[in-house]
């Protein structure tokens, strides 16, 4: 889902209903690696915290769930590009298990189960749960990438990685499964995919970043992850899964410190309020400082001079380079920094005000300040589009 839409997404389009013979073949599978098919624990896990919170969302008013607007989304930990950027990556974890109505959550609840009764069988209970958060998170930064003012929820992600890590494991392994039940889920899982990538290109309120990500994250994932079909590659998986698990988070944390130089205008905007943010927040940290006596006013100004005044022009640098942008609101824009300007010539004759020890200055550069910081506050909210 991108822009102020909830759409639901692709529904769970399946070949019929399985074969006892995939059921059987599971089953000698598990007896050749000297275990027996146990309950898809992790199936059920999942979905459990997926209805839970939607569940939650209810008790809380059903704004989550009736027509929910934005904010009602964003507060409940959608995937809101510009707050990623700005430092929240664990929207990229929280959006996957929140669900945009009844519909959206039974339809991804519904592929989820169909999906996830057999590949915990073939990748254990830890080897589901690593793909479903691995392809999540690789398909909501892929989400951000696409386009930095995205606002995304929905466990689809996930899921196509799921679907993605069958065709990956069949791809590579031959042994664990009798060719007419590897043929069985192949054809299963390739048809939910095209038919479900068909479904998203045709809707333009659907994420489809986020789809193809996700299944190629969950392609890889399964490939790597598969293992001979005994008791020695049984032993082998949890190194397997621990190795694919940390490629995984290496990877990601990679892609999220690239992510502000590749998601567009949106993205270095978000990047601008993050210094203009960290600026602030120097000055108010030191200005407590000297509140409780632990610091003195000449290193508040030091403070003002050495890291708030270089932030706010930073800030004032970043606005303007992306004001003529597509999509940027250019008016918008030179109001911050305009404004930004005007707290910059407040700090200025504070931290003069601090030095000489003029305590009449200091208070009016301060009451100035706390006017301007004011209306710039107020500004941000007046013109948020």
């Amino acid at each position: 889902m991108t822009g102020t839409e909830a759409c639901p997404d692709a529904p769970p389009s399946f070949e019929g209903a399985p074969e006892p013979e995939v059921a059987e073949a599971l089953a000698r599978m598990a007896a050749a690696e000297g275990t027996t098919p146990s309950f898809p624990w992790a199936t059920l896990a999942l979905t459990v915290l997926n209805v839970g919170l939607f569940v939650a969302g209810l008790a809380a008013g059903g704004s989550l769930v009736v027509a929910p607007g934005i904010h009602h989304l964003t507060a409940w930990g959608a995937n809101v590009g510009t707050l990623v950027l700005e430092g929240q990556w664990w929207r990229l974890i929280t959006s996957m298990f929140l669900h945009v109505g009844p519909v959206h959550l039974l339809l991804n609840m519904a592929a989820l189960g169909y999906i996830g009764y057999f590949l915990e069988r073939i990748l254990g209970r830890t080897g589901l749960v690593a793909v479903f958060l691995l392809a999540g998170v690789g398909g909501n930064i892929a989400s951000v990438a696409w386009s930095g003012a995205v606002v995304a929820a929905g466990a689809s992600g996930a899921i196509f990685g799921l679907y993605g890590a069958m065709v990956g494991f069949l791809a590579r392994d031959r042994d664990h499964l009798p060719a007419p039940a590897r043929t069985r889920l192949l054809k299963g899982a390739l048809f939910f995919l095209v038919y479900a990538i068909l479904f998203t290109i045709k809707a333009p309120d659907i994420d489809l970043a986020a789809h193809l990500s996700g299944m190629a994250t969950g392609m890889l994932c399964g490939f790597a992850l598969a293992l001979p079909a005994t008791p020695e590659g049984l032993r082998r998986r949890p190194g397997r899964i621990a190795l694919v698990l940390g490629a995984g988070i290496f990877l990601a944390a990679g892609s999220v410190r690239v992510l502000p130089a590749v998601s567009g205008p949106d993205g270095r905007l978000a990047q601008a309020v993050k210094v203009q943010r960290r600026a602030l927040a120097a000055y108010g940290d030191a200005a407590e400082r000297v509140r409780t006596g632990t610091s003195t006013p000449r290193e508040l100004a030091s403070i003002i001079e050495g890291k708030v005044l270089p932030g706010l022009r930073e800030y004032v640098d970043r606005l303007l380079a992306v004001q003529d942008q597509p999509g940027i609101n250019a008016d918008r824009v030179r109001i911050l920094a305009r404004l930004a300007q005007n707290q910059s010539q407040a700090f200025t004759w504070l931290a003069e005000a601090l030095k000489a020890g003029d305590e009449g200055e200091g208070a009016a550069a301060q009451k100035e300040l706390d006017q301007g910081i004011e209306e710039f506050q107020r500004a941000e909210r007046d013109l948020d589009p």
